[in-house]
């Protein structure tokens, strides 16, 4: 299921089971706003249209080449209109 403006999706990276262990992670997000903790981003959508998910794992040599997802980001439902009275009637006691 795709996901859509206004909504959140979380992502995990995992490291690669051979070769030097990374000892951090630079995110980066076409769409939306993040946050991390550790190897895993919350992202809220705020652009509807293609989006995009990067990690590139880094450690003392430097960054590593960047993992990415593809996303379709839905539009969300538009704004109704709501019609009625502005005010409330009041009474006195």
């Amino acid at each position: 299921m795709s996901p859509c403006t206004g909504g959140t999706s979380t992502y995990t990276v995992t490291p690669p089971g051979s070769g030097p262990a990374p000892t951090g992670y630079t995110w980066t997000v076409t769409g939306g706003t993040f946050t991390t903790s550790g190897n895993t981003i919350t992202v809220t959508w705020t652009a509807a249209g293609a989006g995009q998910v990067c990690v590139t794992a880094n450690n003392a040599c430097g960054p590593g080449p960047a993992a990415c997802l593809a996303i379709t980001v839905g539009q969300g439902p538009a704004v109704p209109t709501l019609t009625g009275p502005a005010h409330g009637v009041r009474r006195e006691m």
